[in-house]
């Protein structure tokens, strides 16, 4: 039975780190492997790629019986190609039945146009990349799963400069507080109005657990 209580992942530049679960991606993964082992294994089904796990769990919602599979998608690192991967990815998770899917991060590449926003606007400068490179991510990526709720996680790319964290979070605030983020985070701090890149949701009876270790100072002393 693919059982699991808790499941922590953070993007490292195209690793996914599994830092403790019970069964990770379906089995996929062997836990006895020494870390960095696991961590490259899970890189090659999940970067660019994705995954969809199985979860043999209480049902999401009243239309399952107790304890059947359900599913979710989990990938990262969509820059360079994300506008031609993505919309694939979407089609194929959908047809998976998952409930949600859940983005790692490194949305596009900053530091260099992407490829694939080349082939879309060939005579396109940095500046006005810049300016438009997350806005492509969400038409071209992330709209594919329109309907679908999604999870987003913070990449190193989203804060190569002239990018910061604060940017991204402005950004990106539409799917870092909704209505179920939000009471969440609200329910563990009061204070907590404001998003962060760090969160967790509970679905099924697994606490899913998004990380920020984004910059070279890792994890704050809050999170």
């Amino acid at each position: 039975m693919n059982c699991l209580r808790y499941i922590f992942l953070g993007n490292l530049d195209g690793l996914i780190s599994i830092c403790h679960c019970d069964v990770v991606l379906n089995g996929f993964v062997d836990l006895s492997m020494p870390f960095t082992q696991r961590m490259r294994k899970t890189a090659s089904v999940c970067a660019i790629c994705f995954a969809i796990a199985s979860l043999s769990l209480p049902a999401v919602s009243g239309k399952k019986k107790p304890n059947s599979t359900w599913y979710f998608a989990v990938s990262g690192d969509s820059r360079n190609c994300g506008d031609v991967v993505m919309p694939a990815i979407a089609q194929k998770v959908r047809e998976s039945g998952a409930v949600f899917y859940w983005h790692l991060g490194d949305y596009r590449a900053i530091g260099a146009i992407d490829q694939d926003f080349t082939r879309l606007h060939p005579a396109v400068d940095k500046n006005a990349y810049l300016e438009s490179a997350w806005q492509d991510f969400i038409e071209h990526q992330i709209n594919s799963f329109a309907g679908l709720p999604v999870y987003l996680g913070l990449g190193n790319h989203e804060t190569i400069p002239p990018k910061t964290r604060s940017q991204a979070l402005q950004h990106f605030a539409q799917w870092l507080d909704t209505p179920s983020l939000k009471a969440q985070r609200l329910l563990d701090d009061p204070n907590g109005h404001l998003p962060k890149f760090y969160y967790h949701w509970s679905m099924g009876g697994v606490d899913f657990i998004t990380l920020d270790n984004a910059t070279e100072d890792q994890f704050d002393q809050a999170q």
